[in-house]
């Protein structure tokens, strides 16, 4: 499919693209590089830019705005959110879903079903202010049915385990174990508990070792 133009809007495909004919697309200003696979099913929103070598699934909904960048690969039914940006090489699998303004980083490795607060940020760069010697990106790691709030940021190189609950406005610099809460800046561990009247709360953070002030949390 080649170049396509109405009044009023337009979208672009370049040689060698491969869309499924039951895709659905909201057809204002987008772009679509050579080489790329979407499958059945996946809506494109206005304003997206789609980079040479990607590979979408089938069910998806690309929101309006997004860039994705080369050789990224989308499973299916992934859903991504409003302006984000995906940059080369990530990985994101089946069934997970991000909410706005979010920046993937290259080489980035999230799993499946996982939840990507509005503001999400992985960045690549364990060296950064270090301007000598080859840029080695080294993004965070997500496995599956991961939830994030939103504004979490990530420390480059560590693993966020599956199940795993981090909560909004947290930074985390450590690797999280798998079905564990997190929260704070930095994020540390946190333990449910119950209130005097039996119901479901949380405690007061659990104390990193490496910290040597209390953190206290919400007036707590």
């Amino acid at each position: 499919m080649n170049y396509e133009e109405k009044i009023g809007f337009w979208i672009k495909f370049k040689e060698n693209t491969s869309v499924q004919n039951t895709v659905i697309l909201d057809r204002y200003n987008i772009v679509i590089e050579q080489y790329v696979r979407i499958g059945k099913g996946t809506k494109i929103m206005r304003n997206v830019i789609i980079k040479e070598g990607v590979i979408i699934g089938e069910n998806c909904i690309i929101g309006n705005g997004s860039l994705i960048r080369e050789n990224v690969q989308l499973g299916d039914y992934v859903k991504i959110g409003f302006s984000n940006s995906i940059e080369p090489n990530a990985h994101i699998g089946d069934g997970t879903s991000t909410q706005g303004f979010c920046m993937i980083s290259e080489f980035s490795e999230i799993g499946k079903n996982n939840f990507l607060g509005p503001y999400w940020n992985n960045p690549a760069d364990k060296d950064c202010g270090v301007f000598e010697g080859e840029y080695k990106p080294n993004p965070a790691s997500v496995g599956d049915n991961v939830r994030f709030g939103s504004n979490v940021k990530l420390k480059p190189g560590i693993h966020i385990g599956s199940k795993a609950f981090i909560w909004m406005n947290s930074l985390v610099t450590k690797n999280v174990p798998n079905g564990e809460m997190w929260g704070g800046s930095p994020a540390i561990k946190r333990e449910k508990t119950k209130d005097g009247n039996g119901n479901k709360t949380l405690s007061n953070p659990l104390v990193d070792p490496e910290i040597q002030h209390e953190v206290k949390y919400g007036g707590g």
